[in-house]
């Protein structure tokens, strides 16, 4: 066969990879790491429902309850806000608490989003500041905190 400039083609062949080789060797990677991703599942599913329970039982502990972070600027207006309602809130920092990373992912799993601050009042998830800040301005949060016990006015 003629190509314009060339005599010939270089028909040199290649050898193909062996199939089996190959279907051996991506078996065996997917095989190792999906045992590999299994366990992390385990673990965290493990750790985050140990921290569930954790969680669960500090919320129950107090009328209000905040998981929060001390460098966060939404946790501390809302500690704030509470104080100013005259509650003194349970304050769980998750950043200078040795389980904290742990108990934000449980955090998440509940549905926080963002992980803080996430209140508790009379041991329900409320929610996140926005959720808090809802209450605030349709005027449910005061009644709220009556009903868990928080307030007496």
């Amino acid at each position: 066969m003629q190509v314009h400039g060339s005599s010939s083609f270089n028909t040199t062949r290649h050898p193909k990879p062996s199939t089996s080789k190959l279907h051996n060797q991506l078996s065996l990677f997917w095989h190792s790491n999906i045992s590999v991703l299994l366990l992390i599942a385990l673990r965290t599913l493990v750790l985050c429902g140990s921290e569930m329970d954790r969680i669960a039982r500090l919320a129950s502990q107090k009328a209000v309850v905040i998981f929060s972070k001390s460098s966060c600027c939404m946790s501390h207006a809302i500690k704030r806000l509470f104080y100013e309602h005259g509650v003194s809130p349970m304050i769980i920092e998750l950043d200078e608490n040795s389980r904290g990373r742990e108990m934000e992912l449980a955090l998440i799993r509940l549905g926080c989003s963002p992980s803080v601050p996430a209140v508790f009042i009379g041991g329900r998830l409320v929610g996140n500041a926005n959720a808090v800040l809802t209450l605030q301005v349709n005027g449910s949060l005061k009644k709220m905190l009556k009903d868990a016990g928080a307030i007496w006015l």
